[in-house]
């Protein structure tokens, strides 16, 4: 078995990437964190273990840096992340009409052409820091939710994006998040490929967030 030093330098790249899954917190506290981890397996390891070291070190990175995470979560929750956290309260408004239902977070992640990990680590980041009762850098979550009139306004500017587009973008945008149809159903009814549907909508999505964002 090679030294710690060695291993621990061979695999900097693997304690590096799965640092990348976090995001709003230090790489390099994160580094710190999985080199820890890397220890721990170094310790138990057995040249003789069927599977490489670095599967099997990568549960004990990943762990000592989730547990780093969510102690420290609600220390620092940067102006970025409050402001995402801000468009995505407002957008599941919009979309919860649009479909009928709650948008999951995968919806926003589609409408928003935002990744939807990075919407998972938002809303797990604001959540746990925010309340409407307790400021944080001057802004509680009783401001980050919208009032009615400001969610008409929203809801009206949508309709306005959605006028921008030609067809079939426009009926393909209509029948996806105000009829929440699959885009098979899109396709067959439009007499078009379930491929065309699809780039057809990421496009029309990508126009309408560009006029709301003007």
């Amino acid at each position: 078995m090679k030294s710690l030093e060695m291993t621990l330098k061979e695999n900097e790249n693997l304690i590096y990437k799965v640092a990348s899954k976090f995001y709003n917190f230090s790489k390099e506290d994160l580094f710190q964190q999985g080199a820890l981890g890397l220890t721990k397996a170094y310790n138990r390891y057995k040249e003789n273990d069927k599977c490489k070291f670095s599967s099997y070190a990568y549960n004990d990175i990943f762990g000592e840096m989730y547990d780093c995470v969510n102690k420290n979560r609600e220390i620092k929750v940067s102006k970025e992340t409050l402001n995402l956290y801000k468009k995505l309260i407002s957008t599941k408004e919009i979309l919860a009409q649009k479909l009928n239902r709650y948008p999951t977070n995968y919806d926003l992640a589609m409408f928003l052409e935002v990744d939807v990990n990075i919407i998972n680590e938002t809303m797990l980041a604001c959540e746990k820091t925010l309340s409407l009762d307790n400021d944080c850098n001057d802004i509680n979550l009783q401001n980050l939710i919208p009032s009615k009139e400001e969610d008409l306004l929203e809801k009206i500017f949508v309709q306005d994006a959605v006028d921008t587009l030609e067809e079939p973008a426009k009926s393909i945008i209509k029948m996806r998040y105000f009829e929440d149809k699959t885009q098979s159903e899109i396709a067959n009814e439009l007499n078009l490929t379930q491929v065309m549907v699809s780039r057809l909508e990421q496009k029309s999505l990508k126009k309408m967030r560009t006029y709301m964002d003007c």
